[in-house]
């Protein structure tokens, strides 16, 4: 069908005859055209909403010096994007689609501090995704602990535990502060999420409404999808095959998008978004890990979707992540494969549609991290595999192939699972760092940490500290500055606690115990031959999270003792009731309970010793 465009022009009409008395000298009219064109339609130039890959250069200041060029990378930029340094532009020089310069005043990096650094490009309303840039001094070094009221207890729905399964990080009501977005389930009934404004200081408060979404919410991508400036939601709902829409007010509160949460295959474990087809409108990626596909949605600009044609076929989806990964100037997605053991590259030809790259050597993932680990200015990936506790790196060849890296990132942990990772300098000195959600597969109260990688800047990566503990299962991770000093802070979503851990990059304060040791009595008797067990109540003071070390020693000859389980893991004034069993081969004799002193937190978040002494 031709199309049809309505053109109008204003036309001037100047009278030389004479003049009537109803006539005005000059006489002004439209004139409106109406033109059939065939075989040919006029376009008017859009450009896409850009996206900024990690690292910065530098990724690093630290506080009180110069002035200083920032260089970004990624995709989509267009000459005339600006640079906004915490929402405020900086003066930019395009350079290329893929690179742009800004000039970055001392006045900014005066204090320590972390700066939102975003790309906006002429003609859009949506800005890029958000990377950070630290104002810090870099220390070889990092250790966190517990941030104030961590960890942030969300309750329960009647008899029902909240269970937080996705985290994302973003400021939702343009305080400067980072806020969390919870996606939350619950048994038998539909999950929502729940938002917690940050303070400024580590610490929380709690919107007051719940926003619902489908069951089993597991992953949240975050961008404007309908232009009007504000953060919106998008959520994927693993039992529900669905993802749920919400529309940010710019005050931390969020409306479902209009119509039915649109449908993607069975089983979504991943969302991720970008502008996929170059149109100035946000668009999502979905990892269907039941069906074994993946879903495109391109976004119409006010908060709806339209089902794109159907991408290549790959193998299990289970993580996303999205970047260029061949240097053409158009987004890519890298596709976790859990079951089948490869990763997937999918080349974006900038219309929404994608072509697949050549595959990798094997490996299998869960989670992806995207950054020029490297830096030779090609996209790498990192990889978490949930069936094993390795992580892997693949470097980038800069044509969407990718070659993996043996031993990257040191010895791996035996009867543990890698769940979650996020990707950020940690300590300060330019390097992209990683930090990883470790799963331990001990039977008996098994304790899951997060193991902090920092990156050498050639690709490989030194373990630190494995001593940052966490409640069952941390499936999701989240990077941000959450208490203002310039270090990069994380919170988990771990099922099934009611719990957020809020972990801040500082060292522990004060001296205090991190737990108490209470019994109802002091001793037991125990019949020859015979075994007694003895309960013992471990406290956690102050909001202690971590885990605590047991033993027994001094046992009289003939008797032995034990403590099953070697470890409890406690959690905002959480007891837990351990069992010292004695069993004797001697005639009977009498035990006397011992108790060693409380922690005096030696190390951060883990507890001392705690010990049990018989004479």
């Amino acid at each position: 069908m031709p199309a049809r465009y309505f053109i109008g022009f204003l036309v001037d009409v100047a009278h030389t005859g004479r003049a009537r008395p109803h006539d005005s000298p000059a006489v002004q009219f439209p004139l409106v055209l109406v033109c059939l064109l065939s075989g040919f339609g006029l376009a008017l130039a859009q450009n896409p909403v850009p996206f900024v890959s990690q690292p910065l250069v530098p990724a690093a200041v630290a506080p009180g010096g110069p002035g200083f060029t920032l260089t970004v990378h990624g995709t989509g930029f267009v000459s005339g994007a600006t640079v906004k340094w915490n929402d405020t532009p900086l003066t930019t020089s395009f350079a290329s689609s893929a690179q742009l310069t800004a000039t970055v005043p001392a006045a900014n990096i005066m204090a320590a501090g972390t700066a939102s650094v975003t790309v906006l490009n002429p003609g859009t309303s949506a800005a890029s995704n958000n990377v950070f840039l630290s104002v810090v001094v870099p220390s070889p070094t990092v250790v966190y602990s517990n941030a104030p009221a961590s960890p942030i207890y969300l309750g329960k729905t009647g008899v029902t535990p909240n269970e937080p399964l996705s985290i994302a990080a973003a400021d939702f009501n343009g305080d400067g502060k980072l806020d969390l977005a919870l996606g939350i389930q619950q048994a038998g009934n539909p999950g929502y999420v729940n938002v917690l404004l940050g303070n400024g200081d580590g610490t929380f408060t709690p919107v007051s409404s719940l926003f619902v979404t489908g069951n089993c919410p597991c992953s949240i991508a975050l961008g404007d999808i309908n232009g009007d400036g504000k953060l919106d939601l998008a959520v994927a709902n693993y039992t529900d095959n669905t993802v749920t829409i919400l529309l940010g007010n710019g005050d931390g509160t969020f409306l479902r998008g209009s119509g039915s949460a649109p449908s993607v295959g069975a089983g979504p474990t991943a969302v991720a978004m970008g502008d996929f087809n170059g149109d100035k409108n946000l668009d999502l990626v979905v990892a269907n890990s039941v069906d074994n596909a993946l879903t495109v949605l391109l976004g119409n600009g006010d908060g709806t979707f339209t089902l794109a044609s159907s991408p290549p076929a790959v193998g299990t989806p289970f993580g996303l992540g999205v970047g260029d990964f061949n240097g053409d100037g158009k987004l890519d997605v890298a596709v976790a494969n859990f079951d089948i053991s490869t990763v997937t590259i999918l080349l974006g030809n900038g219309d929404g549609t994608f072509t697949p790259a050549p595959s990798p050597p094997a490996t299998s993932g869960t989670t992806l991290a995207v950054g020029d680990f490297n830096g030779d200015g090609k996209l790498d990936l990192a990889m978490t595999d949930r069936g094993d506790s390795t992580v892997t790196v693949l470097l980038g060849n800069g044509d969407g192939t990718l070659i993996p890296i043996n031993q990257c990132c040191g010895t791996s942990v035996s009867s543990t699972h890698t769940l979650g990772m996020t990707a950020g300098d940690f300590n300060g000195d330019g390097k992209l760092d990683l930090d990883v959600a470790i799963q331990d597969l001990q039977p008996m109260f098994p304790v899951d940490y997060v193991a902090i990688l920092l990156g050498k800047g050639d690709g490989t990566f030194a373990p630190t500290d494995f001593s940052l503990l966490l409640p069952d299962d941390p499936f999701s991770l989240v990077v941000g500055d959450f208490n203002g000093d310039g270090k990069l802070d994380f919170a988990t979503a771990s099922d099934p606690y009611s719990y957020i851990p809020v972990l801040l990059q500082t060292p522990p304060s004060g001296t205090g115990p991190d737990f108490a040791v209470s019994a109802s009595g002091t001793s037991l008797t125990v019949q020859a031959g015979g075994t007694a067990n003895y309960p013992i109540q471990v406290l956690s003071l102050d909001g202690f999270l971590g885990a605590v070390s047991l033993s027994c020693s001094g046992a009289p000859s003939h008797a032995m003792c034990s403590i099953p389980p070697a470890s409890v893991f406690l959690f905002d004034s959480a007891i837990a009731t351990i069992t010292l069993s004695v069993t004797t081969t001697a005639p009977s004799q009498a035990v006397t309970r011992g108790v060693l002193p409380q922690s005096r937190r030696p190390s951060a978040l883990w507890g001392a010793l705690m010990g049990l002494m018989f004479v």
